[in-house]
């Protein structure tokens, strides 16, 4: 398949993850409108910031630089693995620590768990960050999607 008809399929199939992804998003969030109470929504809300900053420490541009190298080996892929795992657990481990401090600061203390809950899914992305990396390298958005 010639380049340009990969960055079109690579494209259409990009379009159309994320936008599954949104629909997807928004349904989950009508339905659970409708089950938790604003002062939840509002709970949630409140750890936006940490869980942003999570998401942009834990990658640290590592999978990016995957994606721009022209032939990475077996031992770049592995290395961004384990960095990634690795500065996930950190990212996990600050954060652990610092949620009272958080829910001290908002005066919520369901905020402590809420929080630690929440950021166990920086240790999670970690493992699939490089399989995704070399499935966008590879321009295999069809089985990304």
């Amino acid at each position: 398949m010639s380049l340009r008809k990969q960055a079109i399929s690579g494209f259409g199939w990009t379009f159309a993850q994320r936008f599954s992804v949104q629909i997807i998003n928004f349904g989950v969030q009508i339905f659970l409108a409708r089950l938790l109470l604003p002062s939840d929504f509002g709970l949630i809300a409140m750890l936006t910031v940490f869980i942003s900053l999570g998401q942009t420490l834990m990658d640290s541009g590592m999978t990016s630089s995957i994606i721009r190298t022209n032939k990475p080996s077996h031992l770049d892929y592995s290395t961004v693995f384990i960095t990634n795992i690795s500065i996930s657990l950190l990212v996990y481990i600050i954060i652990w620590f610092i949620s009272p401090s958080v829910a001290n600061f908002y005066d919520q203390n369901i905020l402590v768990d809420v929080l630690r809950l929440f950021s166990l899914t920086f240790v999670i992305k970690s493992f699939v960050a490089i399989h995704v990396a070399k499935l966008t390298k590879d321009l295999n958005f069809k089985l990304q999607m």
